[in-house]
């Protein structure tokens, strides 16, 4: 018998039911503000006054002095901005994004501080090894009989530039940045298959040409065997893929298939799952964007009907 599709509460019905932990998640993050603001105005006037002081007694040094101050405020400043809104985006996470979660995902735990590895990353054969890897926001659960993790992933490479003086720069690109997904696939394989984004100058090794026009037109596939990636990629497949790419539309999804596995890398710069001191948590626009971002990743194993497993895939 199929599994039975767990009913997810409205967007409406989650709001209505963590209004109390709205409230109390405002309050902290109204508390943080004034604080914030008084330690600023302090500190601004403590500089102020240290450099008008300069200005008096020992007018040479001033724009030492000013430049000192103005160093320190905004060193000071700043980290005691970042320390706030993160104190705020933690009680955001543990009293909003988690009831969403397990109202959301089928036994759905969510965990700040994990992410998917950088092993999975790079195996998927999807980016370029990164210099500089993070990964946040852990979601793991099923859906069906069907187990999914997905989380924030951002990757960057590091370039150098050196000018006519000699003097060496150094700045970070974006690999990517967004959500990478992880499931078990419904079908047994042996070969790495990769479906990309098409390109017009995209390599041909290992290039497979698969018959749906449409398909072909939004995407290249590669694998090494090309009787198993028509195998996998099946007409219905390709389809449901297709459907997919519609609704992560503008986001630049990418999959590959690996290890009796799928993982889906979707672009999204949005800085999901954070609060700030300086906008109310009572954002519609915000929470519905967490609650429809979290529901389109577990709706990917009925998507791509993932839970055809139970019957086609070997135990």
């Amino acid at each position: 018998m199929e599994p039975t599709k767990q009913t997810a509460p409205s967007f409406n019905q989650l709001i209505d039911r963590l209004e109390p932990d709205l409230q109390k998640v405002e309050k902290t993050r109204r508390q943080r503000q004034r604080k914030a603001l008084l330690i600023t105005l302090a500190v601004t006037g403590v500089c102020g006054a240290l450099s008008l002081l300069s200005y008096i007694r020992f007018p040479g040094a001033f724009h030492i002095v000013l430049g000192i101050c103005i160093f320190l405020e905004v060193g000071i400043v700043g980290t005691l901005l970042w320390f706030q809104s993160k104190a705020v985006s933690e009680e955001y996470k543990f009293s909003i994004v988690t009831p969403f979660v397990e109202a959301l995902v089928e036994e759905g735990i969510y965990i700040p501080s994990a992410g998917i590895e950088e092993n999975d990353f790079v195996r998927s054969n999807l980016f370029r090894q990164p210099d500089r890897y993070s990964s946040e926001d852990m979601i793991t659960g099923k859906v069906g009989e069907t187990r999914i993790s997905f989380s924030k992933v951002h990757a960057q490479e590091k370039h150098q530039t050196t000018n006519s003086k000699g003097q060496t720069r150094t700045h970070w690109k974006d690999i990517f940045r967004g959500f990478i997904f992880i499931a078990d696939f419904s079908k047994e394989f042996r070969c790495d298959i990769q479906v990309k984004r098409t390109k017009m100058f995209a390599s041909k090794t290992n290039r497979v040409y698969l018959e749906d026009p449409e398909f072909e037109k939004n995407f290249n596939t590669y694998c090494t065997d090309q009787i198993e990636a028509r195998y996998i990629l099946t007409p219905s497949t390709m389809r449901r893929i297709m459907e997919l790419e519609n609704k992560f539309r503008g986001k630049n999804m990418m999959i590959s298939f690996r290890n009796n596995s799928i993982l889906i890398a979707v672009s999204d710069a949005t800085n999901h799952f954070e609060a700030s001191i300086w906008r109310s948590v009572f954002n519609t626009r915000k929470l519905k964007r967490e609650y429809e971002i979290i529901r389109a990743f577990a709706e990917i194993v009925e998507d791509l009907n993932l839970n055809l497993r139970i019957w086609s895939k070997q135990e």
